[in-house]
């Protein structure tokens, strides 16, 4: 799984290429921009998680009887098994990005 760095180290992996050294003002206002930038990023992934997108669908049951009454269809959840399967591995990779920004 891909770990989406912290802010530090964000900071430090810039700091180094650029070799220039950063003086206390610069890493406050870095550690500010990418604290904001972090936010961002975890209210998106929360936004897609809870979005209503990888919600279990239901499925109609063959036949659709019940009590003489052949209009009634009876549904059934978590018996999608293709979507309810990738939705749900999909929403516990997104929980797994989104512990690895906290």
């Amino acid at each position: 799984m891909t770990k989406i760095p912290s802010v530090e180290e964000v900071i430090c992996e810039w700091d180094k290429k650029h070799s220039i050294g950063i003086n206390v003002e610069q890493w406050h206002d870095l550690r500010d921009m990418l604290q904001d930038l972090t936010a961002d990023r975890l209210a998106l992934l929360t936004e897609l998680r809870d979005s209503g997108l990888l919600e279990d669908k239901l499925y109609e049951q063959g036949g659709g009887y019940r009590l003489g009454d052949p209009t009634h269809t009876v549904y059934e959840k978590g018996n999608n098994h293709g979507h309810n399967t990738l939705a749900r591995n999909i929403k516990a990779h997104l929980d797994e990005l989104m512990k690895s920004i906290k």
